[in-house]
C-alpha cells in the first residue's frame, strides 16, 4: 500500500503523505469532531428549552468572572479536533 493518499479523514481529498497509523485513524478522529458538533447542539438545544420554561440557564460569567478564561482554551481543544479531524495544516 502506497503512502501517498487523496482520500483522507471525513471526506477531505488532497493528496498527503500519511502514515499507516494516520491511514487507520480516520474514523476515530471523525467521531471525535462528530461528538464535539453533537454535544454543542445538545447543550444549546437544553439552554433554549430552558429558556422557554423562564429558566436562565446561562450564567456565564455572572457568578464567577474567571469564566472567561475558559473560551481559549475551549476554542483552541476545538480548533485541534477539528484540524486533525478534516487534515487541516496551514
Amino acid at each position: 500500500m502506497s503512502p501517498l493518499r487523496t482520500d483522507s479523514a471525513c471526506g477531505y481529498r488532497s493528496p498527503t503523505l500519511q502514515t499507516d497509523l494516520e491511514m487507520e485513524s480516520a474514523m476515530p478522529r471523525c467521531f471525535a469532531a462528530l461528538t464535539l458538533a453533537v454535544l454543542l447542539g445538545i447543550v444549546l438545544v437544553r439552554v433554549l428549552l430552558m429558556r422557554r420554561k423562564g429558566i436562565k440557564a446561562m450564567q456565564f460569567g455572572r457568578i464567577d468572572k474567571k469564566d472567561f478564561l475558559i473560551p481559549p482554551f475551549a476554542l483552541f481543544y476545538f480548533y485541534v479536533v477539528f484540524a486533525a479531524a478534516f487534515n487541516f495544516r496551514p
